[in-house]
């Protein structure tokens, strides 16, 4: 008999916690984005709060997070719209409404199997969705490419293996 009355009570109070969303008008509207920040960019796009862990050639990141990549167009709206401010190890990239995420500079894996010692804390590479202009033959995509003094949009062969920041549109 006490469980029938508890199984009873949590139904009760998973009913109303449940009812008591619904009474919200805006609920239906809201959409909770956990980890990712809303720089306030024209395009809606919320780029995620951390990189995702590895680096990834540009098919094994495109067959693993697909849509989820920034497109060419979004990394060139981040670059042109927000504020970048160098710290000596990241940029902490501002947005319009003052919202901001810190892009590591982790570096990339150029030949090899470990990040190219020259590059952590000095260089940071993140592929894009968009693919490029061939390079000698060699199949591209476009990639954000940054360094202390120039943060640029550049285009590389497919092989190389940079860091993935992810997106998603509100």
């Amino acid at each position: 008999m006490k469980k029938i009355i508890l199984i009873s009570l949590i139904a009760v109070i998973v009913g109303m916690t449940t009812d008591c969303k619904s009474q919200n008008a805006n609920s239906a509207d809201i959409k909770i984005y956990e980890g990712y920040t809303d720089l306030g960019l024209p395009s809606g796009t919320l780029w995620k709060d951390t990189n995702e862990v590895g680096f990834f050639s540009f098919d094994t990141a495109m067959s693993i997070f697909g849509d989820n990549l920034p497109t060419k167009e979004q990394m060139e709206e981040l670059v042109n719209i927000c504020k970048w401010e160098w710290d000596g190890a990241n940029y902490k990239v501002i947005g319009p409404n003052g919202n901001y995420i810190l892009l590591p500079a982790a570096g990339r894996i150029f030949d090899g199997t470990y990040a190219d010692a020259y590059s952590i804390c000095v260089q940071g590479c993140y592929w894009t969705s968009t693919q490029g202009d061939p390079i000698a033959d060699i199949t591209a995509a476009w990639n954000l490419w940054f360094y202390p003094d120039r943060i640029k949009i550049t285009n590389s062969p497919y092989w190389i293996r940079l860091t993935i920041r992810l997106v998603v549109n509100k």
